[in-house]
């Protein structure tokens, strides 16, 4: 036996052996974001120094990716739409907990879109 596969098991025995490292009951939860992606800002919307936010909703799967993401709202109406469905697909969670099982859930989230202080847009590089 080669000495990685040694310390695996010895590592396994040890884990699955000490009760004081067994598993413990996990409460119920809701979902819990582990990766988070900024959204790209639009250049239009930054050159002409436009803000705003967009709601999505998601379906978060018990392994903790999203799917189906839609808009429900927009404030301006489809100006960062495209850039928040892409920002949301990258997003990781832990998965929401019901009775010791991971479950799918649908949520939503508001994505915002705010230029930094002090923010210029005629020094944009065209």
């Amino acid at each position: 036996m080669n000495a990685l596969l040694k310390i695996i098991v010895i590592f396994t025995l040890i884990f699955c052996t000490n009760p004081l490292l067994a598993k413990r009951k996990v409460k119920d939860r809701g979902p819990i974001a582990i990766v988070t992606v900024a959204p790209n800002y639009p250049r239009a919307a930054a050159e002409q120094g436009i803000e705003g936010k967009v709601t999505l909703e998601f379906t978060i799967t018990t392994t903790g990716t999203v799917i189906n993401p839609v808009v429900v709202s927009s404030n301006p109406e489809k100006t960062f739409d495209r850039e928040a469905l892409r920002a949301i697909l990258k997003y990781k969670f832990a998965p929401a907990i019901k009775k010791q099982k991971a479950i799918q859930i649908r949520v939503s989230q508001t994505l915002s879109f705010k230029l930094p202080d002090g923010y210029q847009p005629h020094l944009i590089d065209k």
